[in-house]
Parts: C-alpha cells; sequence; structure tokens
C-alpha cells in the first residue's frame, strides 16, 4: 500500500475563466467542461421547492456539519493514510477513472480527504444523492467542497440520476456512490453500483475508514461520527473490475463481500497502530 499524506483543503491554479474549483483533466475539451460544470451547477428544474425555513435550515446546517468534518478530520492523527498502488496508478494517470464506492455510515473521513487527493489531481467527483430532506443536506455539503451531484437513488429518482453519470463519465467525471443508501439494510449492496460499473465500463474503487473516538448514531446505517482530537486510519481499496457476464445478484455478492472484507481490514488496522503505540 502506498501511503499518502494528509494535506489541508488548497486552492488550485485554473485556467482564465474555467468554472471549476479544481484543476481540469488535461485530455478533456476546457470549453465542454466549462458547460458540463455549468450545468451541473445549475438548479435543477425537476427538484421540489421548499420553504423559507427550510431552505435557512439546509444553509446554516450544512455549513456547520462541513465545519464539524473538517474540525475533526484536520484535529485528528491519522496513523495510516493508505492507497492500493493501483488505485494510485490511476490517480496519477491524467485518464485513470473510477467509481468511488462508499459505505453510507463511513463517509465523514473518506469524502473530507477526496478533495486534495482525488479531485485536486484532476478527477472531479460527481456524487449519486437521493432526492430526501438527509440527502439535500449532504448535497449541499458535498457542493460546498467542490463536488457536483446527481439526485436519485435505488428508490427514487434512480434512471434519471444514471443517465446523468453517463453524460458526464464521459467528461472524466468520477461517480461516488453508497451502495447500501438511502435507507439500508446497512452493508448490503444494492442493484445500482454493478449497474453503473457495467453501463460506464469503469472499475470500483473501495474506500472505508475507521476512528478510535466516535459517537454512532441510532440510525438504520449506525452512522459514525469521528470525535475530534481522535486517531484514525482511512484507505482507498484496490480497483474493482466487474465481469459483464456475472449476474446482477452475484455482481451484488461479490461487491459486498469486497467492501466488508475492507471494513474488517482497516478496523484491524486501526487496532494494530494503536497497540504500536501502546509499546
Amino acid at each position: 500500500m502506498a501511503t499518502l499524506q494528509r494535506l489541508p483543503h488548497k486552492r488550485y491554479k485554473l485556467p482564465k475563466g474555467y468554472p471549476g474549483r479544481y484543476p481540469p483533466p488535461p485530455h478533456i475539451d476546457l470549453v465542454e467542461r466549462g458547460k458540463a460544470i455549468l450545468e451541473l451547477k445549475a438548479p435543477d428544474p425537476e427538484r421540489e421547492e421548499v420553504g423559507w425555513r427550510k431552505k435557512l435550515g439546509f444553509i446554516l446546517g450544512s455549513r456547520l456539519m462541513r465545519r464539524y468534518i473538517e474540525f475533526a478530520y484536520f484535529t485528528s492523527k491519522m496513523l495510516a493514510f493508505e492507497v492500493h498502488p493501483k488505485t494510485e496508478a490511476l490517480l496519477a494517470d491524467p485518464q485513470g477513472q473510477f467509481i468511488i464506492a462508499i459505505w453510507h455510515n463511513r463517509l465523514m473521513y473518506t469524502i473530507c480527504s477526496l478533495p486534495d487527493h482525488v479531485a485536486g489531481r484532476g478527477h472531479d467527483i460527481l456524487a449519486i444523492i437521493s432526492q430526501s430532506s438527509d440527502g439535500e443536506l449532504i448535497a449541499r455539503v458535498t457542493r460546498l467542497w467542490g463536488a457536483y451531484t446527481a439526485r436519485g437513488s435505488s428508490s427514487r429518482g434512480g434512471t434519471a440520476a444514471l443517465k446523468k453519470i453517463l453524460k458526464y463519465t464521459k467528461l472524466h467525471f468520477h461517480p461516488l456512490i453508497t451502495p447500501d443508501g438511502p435507507r439500508g439494510p446497512v452493508y448490503v449492496v444494492k442493484e445500482g453500483l454493478p449497474a453503473m460499473a457495467r453501463l460506464t465500463n469503469l472499475p470500483i474503487v473501495p474506500m472505508c475508514y475507521d476512528v478510535e473516538k466516535k459517537w454512532v448514531a441510532r440510525s438504520w446505517d449506525r452512522f459514525i461520527i469521528p470525535k475530534p482530537f481522535s486517531r484514525a486510519v482511512l484507505c482507498y481499496g484496490e480497483p474493482i473490475y466487474l465481469d459483464k457476464n456475472m449476474p446482477i445478484d452475484a455482481a451484488c455478492q461479490h461487491l459486498q463481500s469486497i467492501m466488508m472484507a475492507q471494513v474488517e481490514s482497516t478496523e484491524t488496522l486501526l487496532q494494530q497502530k494503536l497497540r504500536e503505540i501502546q509499546k
């Protein structure tokens, strides 16, 4: 495993007039890319209007959530930040591309690492986020970091989101999906992830973290909320290339097995690092 240095979010040098926050891939036409970014930033005409009180709650809540995640992330001690060599090769390649898969309850530290270690290297992220109220809050936090969103899930708006993903992967956006979201069951891969991999012909990179001190929410996914000044490990796994002839149920089971093995190995790595400190 390669080890990445954890960096504070920084500003990047961009072409004049470019509407994105992160460097564009050199092999993509800047005019096309700029149009795509403006499309993704534009309000979704199909999204339901909400009252001003709810809208204000989303604005304030998303900013508070972002600040808390960054505070917890940057005050923590990262005992290990590992990236599989094949994933590092994709990140180092300007044309390298993959789907990011993260369990719903392991989002916080993982998404905080993506701006500098993925998007900042020329690989903009397009996150698939549910159309629920919780999804609206997460979408706003995601956009505050300069990522883009396609609203939809396996239960609502999935077809529209998938069409958007197919369109923008051709312009080198990296899809991000929580394969057990938005309603669970926790740690169960649904059909959306393998379907996306088949249609885009992209490998899947599972990502996971574990943290020593945390709160665990009483939600369906047992969402993990890291405490500040804790110790953690973060892992970007090996790219998974799905056989197109594999039945969809078998593909779900295959991905679930790999992603659960990553959870176990990440938790084991944290305990190992903590034992080394105690010696």
